[in-house]
């Protein structure tokens, strides 16, 4: 596999080898970053914010030199080397417009939802009381739950260098397209369902809350607050990846995603799935998500992977002789 990635690196391919610079089942991934990366630079036009941090940029910069590498890699057919460079470039350009983006569309200041979002979970007998008591008396699982929770962010990188190196490069692909789709669902709906979080809601401060070390969910409401008053007008390292987005919860989205990545291997899948599942339980700790938040998240990631199928498909016989009488 590798010996003849190297081997094409030190004598060259024959022109009649040489293959196309993009994958033409790529098309819809490529045309989600495209328009993400176009509504964000518009979109810092309109609103007036500054960028204060070199982090988007640099880290958008990697990203488009993994992707153009992995053009490169496909073009002199490098084997699994362009598919795994390329997905990982999407993946980490597609953090970045989600992050610019969602703190851009906070700007709408639609009403807040964080009550309707409670009553929903009170419905099923889930509320803010109830995390309170298993969180004080069970430190140890919420000590674990960080480090599942901070699995998310490596994860995904992994599932699209596996599905590469073990030339799945079909599920690899439909994997890292239904990202995209689940990521832009769901920094599309944030703006309409805008919410501080379970915490926040309730009254809670960082300290009134058994065991939990992280502040993040506080500096998420203190992030959102700022955007809507106007009071915050420049991204800085403080806000830039922090995450705004409540329902629906990208981090249940992307677990589904990637245990379905995983789903074909018979030694990986249960053990995926089991860290994944482990990975929406603790967005609702860690992440101070309602219930809600993560079944539509399910929901998005279900929705995300039919698409990424649908557009996988090829055309109908009947169909292309149709277009081609036209």
């Amino acid at each position: 596999m590798f010996a003849s990635a190297i081997s094409r690196l030190r004598h060259g391919v024959p022109d009649s080898d040489l293959e196309s610079l993009i994958d033409r089942k790529a098309i819809p991934a490529y045309a989600i970053l495209i328009l993400g990366l176009a509504g964000v630079i518009v979109g810092f036009f309109y609103t007036g914010f500054a960028l204060a941090t070199v982090r988007p940029s640099t880290f958008a910069g990697l990203a488009l030199i993994m992707i153009f590498s992995g053009m490169l890699a496909r073009r002199y057919q490098l084997g699994p080397v362009a598919p795994a460079l390329e997905g990982l470039g999407f993946l980490l350009l597609s953090s970045v417009i989600a992050a610019l983006a969602t703190i851009l569309l906070c700007t709408l200041n639609a009403p807040l939802v964080d009550g309707m979002l409670a009553d929903a979970d009170k419905m099923v007998a889930f509320d803010v009381p109830l995390q309170l008591a298993f969180l004080k008396a069970h430190p140890r699982i919420v000590s674990t739950m960080h480090y599942i929770y901070q699995s998310f962010g490596w994860q995904p990188a992994l599932a699209v260098v596996f599905l590469s190196i073990t030339r799945q490069s079909e599920r690899c692909r439909l994997f890292v397209t239904a990202w995209l789709i689940a990521v832009a669902i769901c920094v599309l709906l944030s703006p309409l369902f805008p919410a501080v979080g379970t915490f926040s809601h309730a009254g809670l401060h960082a300290g009134q809350v058994p065991n939990l070390a992280s502040s993040a969910p506080w500096q998420v409401a203190h992030a959102i607050a700022g955007i809507r008053d106007g009071s915050i007008r420049v991204v800085d390292d403080s806000i830039a990846f922090l995450g705004l987005i409540s329902f629906p919860s990208v981090q249940a989205a992307g677990a589904v995603l990637v245990a379905w990545a995983f789903w074909r291997t018979p030694i990986l899948w249960p053990v995926f799935l089991a860290l994944n599942a482990a990975v929406a339980i603790s967005a609702i700790v860690m992440g101070a998500h309602y219930l809600v938040d993560i079944l539509a998240g399910f929901g998005v990631a279900a929705l995300a992977i039919g698409m990424a199928k649908n557009w996988a498909a090829p055309a109908p016989a009947k169909s292309v002789m149709r277009l081609a009488r036209a």
